[in-house]
């Protein structure tokens, strides 16, 4: 294997989500008469030859093992980037982009459609550390999708277009997947080290595509990927020939180099505690408890899973349900599902309760985890633990791809899943948690969910949260296809989208740097201060020069050198409205009842819906603000200027990459175009900040 320069494979992978690191357990062997108790061991490798682990030319880290004769081809594509790299949200839509992005010119299709045509499926599984994108396709065609996967992660970066539809459609799929079962969602932002759903759909919308398609071409690469496979035929004969014969296979996936240092890696940990989220319409609760489960890797996995049995049989009859009895919580019945992340296992046990049961639960669910500390489990309490403990373990295994997962990176990490196996059968057999194991257990990120009613005020440490930013979600009620809707309901949630009307009225101008470039004038950067009342400061470099354009009252100047020009009327005001129609200051006014809107149409463009509001009175000539029906905000601003020879321009602001600025969410992207494309300026902000009034 060859020298690199990011985190390593075995290095990565051992890092793990689940926790600390495992403890220096001894190497321990089978007993003497195994018990006929002792459930078959949860963790094998796949039939066949034995797994192989490689490296191939190109630097693409290889595990190959042999498909059984009724087992589908699996080819997997493991990213050592992850949530936690660069800005959240961006792993999850660059492996969207490879999945979903298409090229009609060459007649490419995307990976997903290119999959379903050889009757196969694809899936993107997203971890704090990794990202992978898992094909199934029937065993005689794993050769093809092997080639559609290449030519997908090979493709150039999809154009600007493109890549917002993507994002917005991992926005409106979250939004879906919220609305449908908020509590799984919660728990899926959870393991993704998110603080809650508001802040995983925010880390999306705020994601530019720019940032997007950067992040892939550095970071989706093969010497920082591994290929897993699970296909016919002997697994050393399967890597001699990737290895020599590399065409339409990801051996021949070379990249230009990049010279990119390593990505940086976000602060973000898993924070225990009791997350809820209010809802006065909902009399009870919908109560989750998220019990991270040890990775398999783990030397002391066979132990921890042991003594979670101990604390909860899947919800009927350990130390959690007896406490919940004592305590009069009886009646509260839980309901496991297992979830399978890229990085971790965990177990989500729901219920229902009301509202002021909720705090009952978590003190009976923390005395229950550390009574493990306080009371070791006796050898009643194990024998059952250890017949639940495979079964819970081998939850994780039952799918195909998530057992390649753990399979893969036991491999790479030079481990086998005998030990896991081998332990096990100790425990079960009478032997002794290991000392330390219930302080490793309590290592373990626990978090408490809970959906609706009101929250107690006596309760302490609650994370309050929402279930996604204001604006987002469903459309205003009523309306939405219609054109005679009411504009009010689609100004409110584009309000709500950038930061609430009540900070917007106090909006009353902006600080702001940015960069300017088009084909038909040279680039220029741009420092401006810009107040509601028509003052405007601008200092434009351009060709090594300053203009220095003002408006004071009355008083209109533009200085270049030691020349002082005075503007027009015209030129002032076309100026003053530049800044007038920016997304947020048209909002401001609204909020203030300075400027009023009219509903026009319901227009799709693309992939995307937008309401077409009109604004009315003579402010601005004609003025039309498209809202995105899906993330609520202001995507297009479109007027009508009368030019000084008397012409009629038609200007339109496209406004993208929106970001927090000061309290509200500000646009940093505005691509200008003039009449249909005969001039069109690209704006970039460096900075932008809000002037805002006292409250």
């Amino acid at each position: 294997m060859r020298p690199a320069r990011h985190v390593g494979l075995a290095a990565l992978f051992a890092a793990g989500c689940s926790g600390p690191a495992p403890l220096p357990l001894p190497e321990v062997k089978p007993p003497a008469t195994p018990q006929p108790a002792t459930p078959p061991p949860p963790v094998r490798d796949a039939g066949g030859g034995a797994p192989l682990v490689s490296r191939l030319p190109n630097g693409l880290g290889l595990y190959v093992s042999q498909a059984g004769p009724g087992d589908q081809a699996q080819l997997q594509l493991a990213f050592l980037v992850g949530s936690s790299f660069v800005a959240a949200g961006l792993a999850e839509l660059a492996a969207a982009a490879v999945v979903q992005g298409a090229d009609a010119s060459r007649g490419r299709p995307s990976l997903e459609q290119a999959i379903a045509a050889l009757g196969g499926t694809v899936q993107v599984v997203v971890g704090p550390l990794t990202t992978w994108i898992d094909l199934r396709v029937p065993l005689g065609r794993w050769q093809d999708a092997h080639a559609a996967l290449l030519r997908a992660v090979d493709a150039p970066p999809l154009a600007r277009g493109q890549l917002e539809r993507i994002r917005d459609g991992a926005v409106a799929t979250l939004c879906a997947a919220v609305q449908a079962d908020p509590v799984q969602a919660m728990a899926t932002a959870l393991l993704l080290a998110e603080s809650d759903t508001t802040a995983h759909a925010t880390a999306l919308l705020d994601r530019d595509a720019s940032e997007i398609a950067l992040f892939q071409t550095r970071l989706l690469r093969p010497e920082r990927a591994l290929l897993v496979l699970q296909v016919p035929g002997d697994p050393a004969a399967t890597a001699k020939a990737l290895a020599e014969r590399p065409a339409g296979t990801l051996a021949a996936w070379n990249p230009p180099a990049s010279n990119a240092p390593d990505p940086r890696l976000l602060t973000r940990s898993f924070q225990p505690g009791l997350y809820w989220s209010p809802d006065p319409d909902r009399k009870t609760c919908s109560v989750a408890w998220l019990q991270f489960l040890p990775s398999l890797e783990r030397l002391d996995a066979a132990d921890l899973y042991m003594l979670h049995s101990c604390v909860t049989l899947d919800g009927a009859g350990g130390r959690l349900e007896r406490l919940q009895r004592e305590r009069g919580l009886g009646h509260l019945r839980w309901r496991t599902e297992f979830l399978r992340g890229a990085d971790t296992f965990a177990l989500l046990l729901r219920t229902e309760a009301s509202p002021g049961e909720v705090p009952q639960l978590r003190q009976v669910l923390q005395a229950a985890r550390r009574s493990l500390r306080d009371v070791p489990p006796n050898a009643s309490e194990l024998e059952l633990a250890s017949r639940r403990a495979a079964l819970t373990a081998g939850l994780g295994l039952l799918d195909g791809l998530s057992r390649q997962r753990v399979l893969a990176r036991l491999a790479v990490q030079g481990g086998s899943a005998s030990v896991f196996d081998r332990r096990l059968a100790r425990l079960a057999a009478g032997g002794a948690v290991e000392p330390g194991s219930a302080a490793a257990y309590l290592d373990l990120p626990a978090m408490l969910i809970a959906i609706g009613g009101e929250i107690p005020a006596d309760v302490p440490e609650v994370r309050r949260f929402t279930l996604l930013p204001p604006g987002l979600g469903e459309a205003p009620a009523g309306e939405p296809s219609a054109a005679t809707s009411d504009a009010a309901p689609w100004l409110e949630r584009a309000s709500e989208a950038v930061g609430g009307s009540a900070l917007l009225r106090r909006l009353v101008g902006s600080r702001c740097d940015s960069r300017l470039q088009g084909a038909q004038a040279p680039p220029a950067v741009d420092a401006v201060t810009w107040r509601s009342d028509g003052t405007l400061l601008r200092k434009r470099q351009v060709l090594g020069k300053e203009i220095v354009t003002r408006l004071e009252g009355t008083s209109w100047s533009e200085a270049f050198d030691a020349v002082t020009v005075s503007l027009t009327a015209d030129e002032a005001g076309a100026l003053r409205r530049e800044f007038e129609r920016h997304p947020l200051a048209l909002l401001a006014a609204t909020a203030r009842g300075d400027l009023a809107f009219q509903a026009v149409a319901q227009r799709s463009l693309g992939d995307r819906t937008y309401m077409v509001l009109q604004a009315r009175g003579n402010r601005f000539d004609r003025l039309r603000i498209h809202i995105d029906t899906v993330s609520h905000l202001v995507r297009i601003v479109e007027v009508w200027e009368q030019a000084a020879d008397g012409a009629t321009v038609h200007l339109q602001d496209a406004w993208s990459d929106y970001r927090g600025a000061g309290g509200l969410r500000a646009p940093f992207r505005r691509v200008t175009t003039q009449d249909d494309g005969q001039n069109v300026i690209e704006t970039t902000f460096v900075s932008w900040q809000p002037l805002l009034s006292p409250p």
